[in-house]
């Protein structure tokens, strides 16, 4: 039941998939359906439905950091930095995990925590 509506998996009757950006082995690029921090703002998923990237196989993890490399590669060339969160909430219910990026100007990049 929790797979079957879930919005991020691809294969679920709910899944979002008009927001995909680009689509990777293991993890997907999207653009959030609600609450844009600002212009740029997207999202890292995991194709597997887990609730945290700390669950995440090797080769999974290998292609965050790979959509990550490129997202900062991307911002530079607009000069800008971007920053990435994971927010992990509510374990019993079992959400499907995003990792957010978030870019901001190259000032504000550098003052970030």
């Amino acid at each position: 039941k929790i797979l079957a509506n879930c919005y991020y998996c691809m294969d679920s009757p709910k899944h979002l998939g008009h927001l995909v950006v680009s689509v990777g082995v293991k993890c997907y690029l999207a653009i959030p359906s609600i609450h844009h921090v600002t212009n740029g703002h997207c999202l890292i998923i995991p194709r597997e439905h887990i609730i945290a990237t700390t669950q995440a196989d090797e080769d999974v993890q290998e292609e965050i950091m790979y959509f990550r490399k490129f997202l900062v590669k991307m911002f530079a060339a607009q000069k800008q930095g971007c920053v990435f969160q994971e927010i992990v909430i509510n374990l019993e219910k079992q959400r499907h995990t995003v990792i957010d990026c978030v870019p901001m100007p190259k000032d504000l990049f550098l003052d970030a925590p």
